[in-house]
C-alpha cells in the first residue's frame, strides 16, 4: 500500500514538474512596438484625389494570467487633421485643425487555448480595450477665432477598441502579431462653453474615423 501511495505521489509530482505553466516557457510579459494603419474611409474628405491614411504608433505590454487570459496596457499617439466649416453663431470661416495628443489603454486578451498546442501569449486572440484620450487642437489656418490665435484648447475623451488577431513567438524571445482593430471615440465629456462643445464635436467626429478601422501589427520582446 505504501509503495502504491509513493508511486502515485511520484507520478503527480512528475506531472507538476513537467506541466506547461502559463506563458511561453514561463515567460509572461511581452512588450511590443505597434503600428495601426488604414485608409481614412470614414469621417474624411478626399484631398487632391488621394484617400488620407490613418497612422498611429504605440507601445503595448501585457502580462499573462493563465493559459488563456492576459491583462494589458498601451500608449499611442494621436495626430490627425479635422476640418471645420463656417458657423453663423461662432462667425468663423472654414479651415483645418490639427488634433494631437496621447491615448492610454487598459484591457484584456483572450487567447484560443487548446490542451495540446496554443498557450498565451501564442495564437489567435480577441482583445477588448478601454481607451483614455488626451488631446489638444491647433488651428492651422488661424481662422476659427477673429484674433487669429492658433491654440483652440485641450480636451479629453473615452473610447473602446476591439482587436481580432494572432500572435507568434520566434527565436524564443521575440514576438510578432497581426490583427484588425475597430474602435470608437465616445465623446464622453462636454465642454464648459458653446465654443468648447463645438470643438469637441468636430474632434470627436474626426476621431471616430481615426479609430474606426485599422490594421494592427507589431513586433516585441518576450520578457520574464
Amino acid at each position: 500500500m505504501k509503495r502504491l501511495i509513493l508511486l502515485i505521489s511520484s507520478i503527480m509530482l512528475l506531472n507538476i514538474c513537467m506541466a506547461q505553466v502559463p506563458g511561453y516557457i514561463g515567460r509572461r510579459s511581452p512588450i511590443s512596438l505597434d503600428i495601426n494603419i488604414f485608409p481614412a474611409i470614414r469621417f474624411s474628405k478626399l484631398a487632391k484625389g488621394i484617400l488620407p491614411v490613418n497612422l498611429r504608433w504605440g507601445l503595448s505590454m501585457e502580462h499573462v494570467l493563465s493559459r488563456r487570459f492576459a491583462l494589458g496596457a498601451s500608449i499611442s499617439n494621436i495626430r490627425t487633421i479635422a476640418s471645420y466649416e463656417s458657423d453663423a453663431v461662432l462667425n468663423q470661416i472654414a479651415g483645418d485643425a490639427l488634433i494631437r495628443g496621447v491615448t492610454f489603454g487598459v484591457g484584456f486578451k483572450m487567447y484560443n487555448f487548446k490542451r495540446i498546442g496554443n498557450i498565451a501569449p501564442i495564437g489567435p486572440f480577441q482583445q477588448l480595450e478601454l481607451l483614455f484620450l488626451n488631446y489638444r487642437m491647433t488651428d492651422l489656418d488661424r481662422n476659427f477665432f477673429e484674433d487669429g490665435r492658433s491654440y483652440l484648447g485641450s480636451f479629453k475623451d473615452i473610447g473602446l477598441s476591439f482587436n481580432l488577431g494572432t500572435q507568434r513567438v520566434f527565436q524564443e524571445h521575440f514576438t510578432y502579431h497581426l490583427g484588425v482593430k475597430v474602435g470608437v471615440a465616445l465623446g464622453a465629456f462636454r465642454g464648459k462653453t458653446d465654443i468648447d462643445r463645438h470643438l469637441i464635436e468636430i474632434a470627436t467626429d474626426r476621431l471616430q474615423g481615426y479609430y474606426f478601422l485599422n490594421i494592427n501589427a507589431g513586433i516585441g520582446v518576450l520578457l520574464f
